[in-house]
């Protein structure tokens, strides 16, 4: 074999033992980082080709580096080994294999960040804001992320190593527990549950040291074939401020209802009482008109008063007996009898109601058009009509169903341009509205009044 370089060219032999030496440990190194990348690779499942490159090349570094400390091992013993052609084609060859190693490192580095690992997805789920732990049904971790282990450390002041007594503390500390009177027997047969029906659809709401509280839901899903539990943490500190405000506010808010409530009571008696105070101010005044019309006509017995008198006596009648009775629940059949002693015959279409505040309002509707047609029209006949209709008030878009009540007589009808409400209709009219209906007055081709009163009233 020639030299290229003998040893006694060398001034100095350890110049040759430096570079021998710093060679074989560069060998070394890349043997390191090719066997780290081969079980790199391996554990991430990448692809075949990177696993078949790295292979060849741990064997090759391998062989170098045995080779490399045979000839240190020949320096060692004869101090004349020198830079002979096999010597630099293996450093060379080194070279080569180090700049292969390295741009295959730099090559499965940039796969690992496109592509989806079990490293980067791990890292992914670390970095979620939620807390999230999957556990064999018997209770064996398989992953749990930064988050539910940092949650776990500050309820219990470790981590997480069974699955199941993590959710059994997570029942016991729940803020809404055992909403559910099956939900404690569940939570003390928990070790027994065999069903992954019986996992789902679990929830409890735990509050932290920090002031901090989280919801955590329970469900199952499959996993290589194999069911595996999940534990899902979300954040709700927000949404459980919010609450805790809404449960005050609505506190303050039930209050002022009963004090409103209080005081519509206050206003509605108040009303009749006005109303009551009319009507009887205007008997008062109706039955002083009959009383000197009555006196007239003993005095001068002129009989062209007789039929007036008689049928102002016969209104007044009516009236008084409805303020004696105005504390009663008028029967139907009593006002139609009242209504045919003063010649008037009542004619009912469709079912009267029995509720008693629709019932209180039609009988005040029967008799003020009672006493409008007598007194006004001359009639003979009331036809009353009652029927279900559905529509939509002025506050409100959403339909709602009303019973309508139609009153008419064969009497004479006003003429519109004359007509105006007295205090019988407007008293009808504020009743009606007062329970959220509504009421219209026609004088077409008859002369109508027209009411319409909700079925469902509030009565609260």
């Amino acid at each position: 074999m020639i030299n290229m370089f003998a040893l006694a060219s060398f001034p100095d032999h350890k110049i040759f033992a430096l570079i021998l030496g710093t060679t074989a440990l560069e060998t070394l190194i890349i043997l390191i980082i090719a066997i780290y990348n081969l079980i790199r690779i391996c554990f991430q499942k990448s692809k075949r080709a990177y696993t078949m490159l790295f292979s060849v090349l741990v064997l090759i570094e391998y062989l170098i580096f045995q080779v490399f400390l045979y000839i240190i091992a020949e320096f060692k013993d004869s101090k004349e080994v020198g830079f002979d052609n096999k010597t630099v084609e293996l450093i060379l060859l080194q070279s080569a294999v180090t700049i292969v190693v390295l741009a295959m490192t730099q090559t499965v580095r940039r796969w690992e960040k496109r592509s989806v690992t079990k490293a980067s997805l791990k890292e992914g789920l670390d970095s979620l804001p939620v807390g999230l732990l999957f556990y064999w049904k018997g209770g064996m971790v398989k992953l749990v992320n930064t988050k539910m282990d940092s949650i776990s450390r500050s309820l219990t002041g470790k981590g997480i190593y069974s699955g199941t007594e993590f959710w059994d503390m997570l029942v016991s500390k729940d803020m809404n527990i055992f909403p559910d009177k099956n939900l404690k027997d569940k939570a003390d047969n928990y070790s027994n549950i065999v069903n992954a029906d019986d996992y789902q659809k679990k929830e409890c709401i735990v509050r932290l040291e920090d002031g901090s509280v989280y919801s955590f839901k329970q469900s199952i899903c499959i996993f290589e074939g194999h069911e595996l539990v999940e534990i899902m943490a979300t954040d709700i500190s927000q949404e459980q401020l919010l609450n805790e405000k809404l449960k005050v506010k609505r506190v303050k808010v039930d209050e002022i209802k009963k004090r409103l409530q209080s005081l519509n009571s206050e206003i509605e008696t108040m009303t009749v009482q006005k109303e009551i105070l009319a009507t009887k101010s205007k008997v008062h005044d109706d039955l002083g008109k009959t009383l000197i019309m009555t006196r007239r006509y003993l005095e001068t017995q002129d009989e062209s008063l007789g039929d007036d008198i008689i049928k102002q006596w016969k209104l007044n009648t009516m009236l008084l007996r409805g303020e004696e009775n105005e504390n009663n629940i008028f029967e139907y059949s009593t006002l139609a009898k009242d209504f045919s002693k003063m010649g008037l015959q009542l004619e009912v279409t469709g079912m009267l109601p029995k509720r008693k505040e629709h019932k209180d309002i039609i009988i005040t509707g029967l008799r003020t058009c009672a006493t409008n047609a007598l007194k006004h029209g001359n009639a003979k006949t009331m036809f009353v009509k009652i029927t279900n209709t559905i529509g939509r008030t002025l506050t409100s878009f959403k339909e709602k169903q009303y019973l309508q009540v139609e009153i008419s007589n064969d009497g004479e009808i006003p003429s519109a341009d004359n007509f105006s409400e007295g205090g019988g209709l407007g008293n009808l009219r504020k009743a009606v509205e007062r329970i959220g209906g509504n009421m219209n007055v026609e004088c077409g081709t008859e002369f109508k009044v027209i009411f319409r009163m909700p079925l469902l009233l509030n009565t609260k």
